[in-house]
């Protein structure tokens, strides 16, 4: 296997949108790919150019403007991961112009291989087809708190009514809270927040740094202070601290809150903590969710250990006001 083969297929395996592909179709999406060396300031295409092929940043930055008459706007700047050039999806034409930042590199993808490829992926069809939606709306309505330097992926509107539903369960578990003494109950837990803070934060980094390569330093200055095996080193020492926090938390808090009974019995939770964060674990480096922790409440088994703490902590916290 030739070695830029090679690395195309790592580099796109660690790839949010294409992380779910299987082998073969990795190995076709890359061999089929071709790679474009861009200098500062040269164009990748221009607006008005006809829409044929779907794109990647690789290495370097790639800078997104459209053009609103005479005069031009920035609609986002890419880094490695980040994608572009789905608008083959709604139209012929480039809506907007690509042009490189600093020297970079674009993996450019026939639309039509493709199309013929997410045949058997239709989820990751509708995520591409989602973002070149989202995009022309922000084209069509420009925010003012849209920075330069922000690409969009996904755009969605509801009704109020929907708003005020999705609102329900959090304003519920905030009554919830309340009712049985939440104020007493984590009086100590700050300091597990803290680490578990800096845990997600520490994986976040990993993640960043995996997904840049050798363009990491290029990328973000403070990348070039990290290295892969410093990561997993700092997410294994932060990963024993969460865990020894909240058991001296579990030992200790419950006690005065609640009495003996509490103090007895509030360690059962520390199991479903340590199943916790050993999945978040497995997510973070088998499902690179790491860049976007929001992703965890869509495994069912994190909504199911954190629904089943939720539950001991309210019986247990509610068990003392029982005669």
């Amino acid at each position: 296997m030739p070695e830029q083969i090679a690395s195309l297929i790592a580099f796109l395996r660690k790839t949010f949108i294409f992380s779910s592909l299987s082998d073969e179709a990795l190995m076709e999406l890359a061999r089929s790919s071709e790679v474009i060396a861009l200098q500062k300031g040269e164009l990748l295409y221009t607006y008005g150019a006809v829409s044929s092929d779907f794109c990647m940043v690789w290495t370097g930055k790639i800078c997104l403007k459209v053009h609103q008459g005479k005069a031009e706007q920035m609609l986002g700047t890419l880094i490695a991961g980040d994608y572009f050039g789905e608008d083959f999806l709604l139209g012929n034409k480039r809506p907007e112009s690509a042009f490189a930042v600093q020297p970079s590199k674009v993996i450019r993808i026939n639309r039509d291989l493709l199309l013929h490829l997410l045949q058997g992926y239709p989820k990751i069809y509708q995520l591409i087809l989602a973002t070149a939606k989202s995009r022309q709306f922000i084209r069509l309505h420009r925010f003012k708190w849209l920075n330069a330097d922000e690409a969009i992926y996904m755009v969605t509107r509801k009704h109020e009514f929907f708003l005020a539903v999705h609102l329900i369960l959090p304003a519920l578990a905030a009554l919830l809270s309340l009712t049985v003494g939440a104020y007493a109950l984590f009086a100590r837990l700050p300091s597990s927040v803290l680490f578990g803070a800096l845990f997600m934060a520490l994986c976040k980094r990993r993640h960043e740094l995996l997904l840049l390569g050798d363009e990491a330093p290029h990328s973000r200055s403070v990348l070039k202070e990290y290295s892969s095996q410093q990561l997993d080193l700092m997410i294994a020492i932060v990963c024993a601290c969460v865990l020894m926090s909240y058991a001296l938390y579990a030992v200790q808090v419950p006690g005065q809150v609640g009495g003996p009974l509490e103090k007895q019995t509030f360690m059962l939770t520390l199991p479903l903590v340590i199943y916790g964060v050993f999945r978040y674990l497995h997510l973070a480096y088998h499902r690179n969710i790491g860049g976007s922790p929001e992703y965890m409440f869509k495994d069912r088994a994190m909504l199911l250990c954190f629904g089943l703490w939720t539950g001991l902590v309210v019986i247990i916290t509610s068990a003392r006001h029982i005669p």
